[in-house]
């Protein structure tokens, strides 16, 4: 989950520093925000091919942090995770129980529902 918030931090801030003149900055922070991305999904994929973490909080709070990320980052590539985050959901007795039951998840679904 870590590595999912690191990386939606660094979409937000690269695209800002997209907008001023330094080009270097924007070059270091699309850097690390890519390395975050990687380690993001290989940790997503470890854990949702497990049957038991596959619908925990964080895998799913892991989930909806990179489809935020996505969604600012690739508009094209930004369903995959969305129709994810919908099953995983989905999995845990839909919207409203996920919501009632989930701290962790609770921010991200509203900021989504938004």
């Amino acid at each position: 989950m870590r590595h999912a918030l690191t990386y939606t931090a660094l979409t937000h801030r690269a695209e800002r520093a997209a907008k001023v003149a330094d080009n270097s900055h924007s070059i270091c922070l699309r850097s690390r925000m890519y390395y975050h991305r990687g380690l993001a999904l290989r940790a997503l994929v470890s854990d949702i091919s497990n049957m038991e973490p596959q619908t925990n909080d964080a895998v799913i709070a892991s989930v909806l942090s990179f489809l935020v990320g996505e969604i600012r980052h690739s508009p094209s590539e930004w369903q995959n995770h969305f129709y994810g985050a919908i099953e995983l959901v989905r999995l845990r007795g839909g919207l409203e129980s996920l919501a009632r039951s989930s701290v962790v998840s609770r921010p991200n679904l509203l900021y989504l529902l938004m």
